[in-house]
């Protein structure tokens, strides 16, 4: 694969955040100073009881945010894919 394949390429992240206001925008601007530049993130607060949710939407720009409830502690990471 030459290099012009790789600046085409879109990395996808999703990060899955539970009670984590002390930690998400050091986390997110971890994501925005890498290299890729090609890149989706998809943000999901998993019923966090702090102020997640509102510092996501906050950092998170044109990117996607969504909230839900933490019924289901076994599967966050398929569930949390049905909100996007």
């Amino acid at each position: 694969m030459g290099e012009s394949n790789k600046e085409k390429e879109t990395v996808s992240i999703i990060l899955i955040a539970y009670n984590a206001a002390s930690v998400i925008e050091k986390t997110l601007a971890s994501i925005f100073n890498q290299d890729c530049s090609s890149f989706e993130l998809i943000l999901v607060d998993n019923g966090s009881e702090d102020i997640t949710y509102k510092k996501m939407r906050v950092a998170a720009g044109e990117y996607i945010a969504g909230k839900r409830d933490n019924e289901n502690s076994y599967g966050p990471d398929t569930e949390s894919l049905r909100l996007v």
